[in-house]
């Protein structure tokens, strides 16, 4: 899967939370890109106007 497709969704998905809807179908997301159903490390480093705000893994 390509790194654009999964940095859109990250997008998409972080988008859908600040505007408090079900913006994403994730059943369809899963059928169209079924990589997404497996688990594996991340991690995830959040910015908000080059101000860092938090790190997870």
């Amino acid at each position: 899967m390509a790194r654009s497709v999964l940095l859109q969704l990250a997008r998409d998905s972080i988008n859908e939370v600040l505007q408090m809807q079900n913006l994403l179908n994730k059943q369809k997301l899963l059928i169209a890109h079924p990589a997404l159903a497996q688990k594996l490390p991340t991690t995830i480093e959040l910015f908000l106007e080059n101000e860092f705000l938090v790190q997870h893994s």
